[in-house]
This record gives C-alpha cells, structure tokens and sequence, in this order.
C-alpha cells in the first residue's frame, strides 16, 4: 500500500481532483439535458415570433455554464457570486419564452423540463455552496501562507 502512495497524492506525480472539482460533470451532464430539451422545446415550435430570445438564452446557458465552471477551477469565490446574475437573467428568458412564446402542447412540457433541471441545477448549486466557500478560503488562506504579519497575529 505505501508502494501506491506517491501515485495517489497530489505530490506524487497523478493529477488530483477535490471533491468539488468532480462535480463539474454533474454541472456539465445537467447543460447537455438543458440544452437537449431546449432543442426539443424549439423544434415542436411551429412559429417562433422572437428569435433573438432563443439565441440569448441559449448564449447565456452556455456562458453561464463556462463562467461557474471556471470559478471551480479558479477557486473564485468572487466570480462564483457572480454566477446567480447569469442564473436569474437565464431564469427569467426561459419563463418568457415559456409563457410567451410556446403555442404546442409537446413544445411546453420540454420547456417545464429545461426550467426544471435549471431549477435543479440552482439546487446543486445552492447545496455546495457551502463546501465551495470552505475550500476556496482554504485554498486563498494557503495562498497567502501563515505568516504573522499579514494574519495580524
């Protein structure tokens, strides 16, 4: 067991995921059922009226997305705070156009899926929030080290 030790540290050579850093594939799988559903909800649409809301709400899924998994692997607890200004403008697109624009029965049960998983995916978030601010402290406590003069000891 001591054999495999170097290959299981982070020191020893392997590449180390914390536990947070695993849960980008959850974030990432729950964008591909948003984005599959949404494709579903426009495609039984038979007339779009606004399709500037499409694209608009499509860019900020995706950025939206990119922004919260670049603040896991940056450890920015600034620009995860951030996230909920993409999440609440995404959130308020989607029930526009799911109230506005939806006119097929079939169209408007994929739309309630795609702000369902987008309901789950706050969930998520909210749930790790607080591992997430734990460790990125942690991580800018080591940053800046243990020395006394900038802990004010």
């Amino acid at each position: 067991m001591n054999a495999l030790l170097p290959f299981l540290s982070a020191r020893g050579g392997s590449v180390y995921k914390n536990f947070h850093e695993k849960s980008i594939n959850v974030f990432f799988l729950n964008l591909l059922l948003e984005i599959i559903t949404y494709g579903m909800c426009t495609f039984f649409i038979f007339s779009c009226n606004h399709k500037k809301i499409t694209l608009s709400f499509s860019f900020s899924l995706v950025m939206g997305n990119l922004f919260l998994i670049d603040s896991i692997l940056l450890k920015n607890v600034y620009q995860m705070y951030l996230y909920t200004i993409f999440y609440v403008y995404t959130l308020s697109l989607m029930t526009y156009f799911l109230f506005d624009e939806i006119n097929t029965r079939i169209s408007r049960v994929f739309g309630m899926l795609v702000i369902l998983l987008f309901l789950i995916r706050g969930s998520i978030i909210i749930y790790k929030s607080k591992g997430f601010i734990y460790e990125f402290s942690w991580y800018y406590y080591k940053k800046i080290g243990c020395e006394s003069t900038i802990n004010g000891k």
